[in-house]
């Protein structure tokens, strides 16, 4: 179970982090639909595997993407919810 967890949260960074990178819009999308599908695991599914906040989560992932995105001198976006 903290392997799905883990997975997520992996794929959740990367994606942030590939978004504010990319200069392919083709891949944009792709990593847009991983941030939607990341954020609706943490904040709907996470508690049938841990009891950490999925909430608390994405804010420490975006936090953390964004230090590390301004450290390269990048603003980090985070793409607008489609739905």
């Amino acid at each position: 179970m903290c392997a799905v967890v883990l997975q997520a949260v992996r794929d959740y960074r990367a994606a942030l982090r590939h978004y504010n990178i990319s200069k392919h819009k083709e891949k944009e999308i792709e990593y847009r639909k991983v941030i939607r599908e990341c954020e609706w695991f943490f904040r709907e599914n996470m508690d049938a595997y841990c009891s950490i906040d999925g909430e608390k989560t994405i804010i420490k992932i975006k936090a953390d993407v964004a230090e590390t995105l301004s450290e390269r001198g990048i603003i980090m976006e985070v793409p607008e919810d489609d739905g």
